[in-house]
């Protein structure tokens, strides 16, 4: 993972983008699909730990305990933030309030992190967030349920929980990529649950054929592939540049919602993809000629 970072994190934003596809024909509670994706995840990552022979290593968790439990709480509980933000607001303002995220990384790394803030990324950021408002529609029609400033105030702090774990990972020291995953997954697991006994009547829950089959590749490949793929990856790339490799996401969900659920791209969609895109990898190209001469290419 070390020698190719950025494809490889490019390919974890693509497979996190598959999550509202799956996700959408899932008849339960977001807070139960949210549970069993990191249920089936942790368990998914365990096996590929035992498939290959390997063990967690005790001292590497040991030294690493404190950010570990941290980045793993803040994960749970971006994810509980962002899919009540769903409930509450269209999916457009609780998506635009969420990738927020990267705003609140390029605000915080330079003081947490010493990570230098750059106009170039700024204007990333910027290009991008006005691609998404474009996209979402909040441009044109604004806010117009009841519900709309309670679920922005979810979405942002959804996207302060992204920016704590961002910070959390780039603290830890040196660990296996499996060995973060597994304990992050578990504690943010734990978090969802948490919740979902204190809110959700388990007892009254039903599954059908298709929902099994949804969660198992929400759990296996949006989940333990990938987050492999993406802590394994995020160590070696600046805090700034991970956060904004993060909007491949939702251009990822745009195009296959699109693809695969036949709903209408339209003009501003398809602007933001371009957009999107072109921000990131402009970004990307630029951060990596600063990145030969600078302390920051292992992000600690």
């Amino acid at each position: 993972m070390a020698k190719y970072p950025r494809p490889l994190m490019f390919l974890a934003m693509c497979l996190f983008g598959l999550i509202g596809i799956l996700a959408s024909g899932v008849s339960l509670p977001s807070s139960v699909i949210v549970l069993f994706r990191g249920l089936i995840g942790s368990l998914f990552i365990l096996l590929v730990i035992l498939s290959t022979g390997k063990r967690i290593s005790s001292e590497d968790v040991r030294s690493n305990l404190k950010p570990l439990v941290l980045s793993g709480i803040f994960l749970g509980l971006n994810w509980l933030a962002l899919f009540e933000a769903y409930k509450q607001t269209t999916i457009s303002l609780a998506t635009l309030s969420n990738y927020m995220a990267p705003v609140f990384v390029m605000i915080v790394s330079p003081f947490l992190l010493r990570e230098r803030f750059t106009v170039t990324k700024l204007v990333c950021v910027i290009i991008s967030i006005l691609g998404l408002a474009m996209a979402s529609g909040v441009i044109q029609g604004g806010m117009t349920g009841d519900n709309d400033l309670y679920g922005i105030s979810l979405g942002l702090l959804a996207a302060i929980c992204y920016c704590g774990m961002v910070m959390c990972n780039k603290r830890l020291g040196d660990i296996g990529a499996c060995d973060r995953t597994i304990v992050q997954l578990s504690v943010s697991t734990l978090v969802v649950m948490l919740y979902c006994v204190l809110s959700v009547d388990i007892g009254s829950l039903t599954f059908t054929t298709e929902d099994v089959v949804r969660l198992m590749l929400l759990g296996v490949v949006t989940t333990g592939c990938t987050f492999l793929l993406y802590f394994g990856t995020m160590r070696y790339l600046p805090a700034q540049t991970t956060a904004i490799y993060g909007y491949m996401e939702p251009v990822v969900t745009l195009l296959l919602s699109a693809l695969l659920l036949s709903e209408d791209l339209g003009g501003p969609g398809r602007m933001v993809a371009a957009v999107c895109r072109g921000s990131t990898l402009m970004c990307s190209s630029l951060d990596r000629g600063s990145e030969t001469n600078s302390p920051e290419v292992n992000g600690s």
